[in-house]
């Protein structure tokens, strides 16, 4: 392709940018920048862009919106760079070239002085109304009917069932579980179920146990577990139900395969290193990757997997037929601690939080890749500090944080059609580390390590 002085003056100067933002070899993208889809892409073009990224024109150009925000960032103009420098590839796969991202907006408030925007609904406490199995409370998760609520604990009989209550949201206390009958497992870390709500899987410190639910009560049967004796993270199990995941040190994921209709797993690729290689690293990220996987998440259409540890999200792709995971992207992040997933339904935003930064990232997500873009960053804010769950109602509108600081803050995603939120305010809970909402989206389950708090969104 022949490029005139002018573009090539243009291209030099937004190339050095490139260098700056991305490790240049790694870049693999579509024909981001090809507006007129010509095949090339042009000085206009790349003016177009560049207008686009400093906001002096509406978005006319969505060649350059890779990530899909409806916006245009830097390194999107960048991709159409690289696209002018060496024409159109063959292909038509995006992928946003790998970087060390600055964040669009890093917004700090005040955590003194937030409006009231939740009411405490009902407050379950250890040691009270005759409840002794809420001790140092470490999971929770809600069946996908809404119908019952599962609760871990340190406590001798580690697995807690409530019913919950349709119409008020409050929960009842039906029993305490015997999870495992071997006398292994101790105090499960993890709790997920299979989408169709006939299992529920439990990952403590020494083993990984599978037990039948009843859908009409909600009540457990252990039926089995793998057997593995190792420290655990995070579990999840894939959309399609044919795979479970769960994070593992130092910095792996064991992938199962899963018989639906009874619910065995089988492993298929164990001990899958989540470090990157070195060809899908940041530039900036050399030797920085740690050893624990802190949490994992899987896309709301099961096609890629995501795991967290230490500044670091990193992007697995998952095979259709054996669920077999591959590295894809690592994006860094100003992060440490623990990390926590929330997608929007759609699959486009994700939102993630750091325990040991206290900060909320808002990120879009491409659908056909997978990577994710910083699109917005909260920190200095009530329910931020020691941030240790996300959660985001179902009908997109809020995003909800557990702040160890003492708070469940709530943010506005303002219509959802971008990753962006607005900090709204936040209700105080002394040490509150778990949050998750209802199906319905009109209750939020908070929990600290003794308690549980049931709460409403105010108007």
């Amino acid at each position: 392709m022949q490029t005139s002085r002018s573009a090539r003056c243009l291209i030099a100067g937004w190339g050095l940018v490139a260098l700056a933002l991305t490790d240049a070899a790694a870049v693999t993208i579509a024909c981001v920048g090809d507006c007129d889809t010509s095949g090339n892409v042009s000085v206009d073009e790349l003016m177009t862009g560049v207008r686009q990224a400093l906001g002096e024109q509406s978005a006319a150009c969505e060649a350059f919106d890779i990530d899909g925000d409806s916006s245009t960032e830097v390194n999107e103009v960048v991709g159409g760079v690289v696209n002018a420098l060496h024409g159109c590839p063959a292909t038509a796969t995006p992928v946003l070239p790998t970087r060390t991202p600055t964040p669009a907006a890093t917004i700090s408030v005040a955590p003194s002085s937030t409006p009231d925007v939740l009411a405490v609904v009902q407050e379950i406490t250890q040691g009270i109304d005759g409840i002794e199995t809420l001790e140092r409370i470490s999971a929770m998760a809600m069946s996908f009917d809404g119908r019952h609520l599962y609760v871990a604990s340190a406590s001798e009989i580690p697995l807690n069932l409530f019913e919950v209550d349709a119409d008020t949201g409050e929960l009842r206390w039906i029993e305490a579980i015997e999870v495992d009958t071997a006398a292994t497992f101790i105090q499960p870390g993890s709790i997920t179920l299979s989408p169709d709500d006939t299992y529920v899987y439990t990952h403590g410190s020494r083993r990984l146990s599978i037990l039948r639910r009843d859908p009409t009560d909600g009540r457990l049967t252990p039926t089995g577990s793998d057997g593995v004796r190792a420290d655990g993270g995070t579990m999840v199990v894939a959309p399609d139900g044919t795979n479970l995941y769960r994070g593992l040190p130092p910095f792996q994921i064991d992938g199962f395969l899963r018989d639906p209709d009874n619910g065995s797993l089988i492993a298929s690729q164990t001990a899958f290193p989540t470090t990157p290689p070195a060809s899908a690293r940041p530039s900036a990220a050399s030797g920085r990757f740690s050893d624990g996987a802190d949490s994992i998440a899987i896309s709301p259409d099961g096609r890629f997997v995501y795991a967290s540890s230490d500044g670091f999200v990193v992007t697995l792709t998952r095979a259709p037929e054996s669920g077999d995971l591959s590295h894809t992207a690592a994006l860094a992040l100003e992060a440490s601690g623990f990390g926590a997933f929330a997608f929007s339904s759609d699959g486009r935003f994700v939102y993630f939080t750091s325990e040991g930064e206290g900060a909320l990232y808002a990120l879009s997500r491409n659908p056909e890749t997978g990577t994710l873009n910083v699109v917005q960053r909260w920190e200095e804010v009530a329910g931020l500090g020691g941030i240790a769950g996300v959660s985001i109602d179902a009908d997109d509108r809020n995003v909800y944080t557990a702040g160890r600081d003492g708070a469940v803050a709530v943010f506005s995603r303002a219509g959802g059609s971008t990753a962006r939120v607005s900090f709204v305010g936040a209700e105080p809970f002394d040490g509150v580390k778990l949050v998750l909402t209802g199906p319905d989206s009109r209750f939020i389950y908070a929990a600290s390590d003794n308690e549980i708090v049931v709460l409403r969104p105010l108007p």
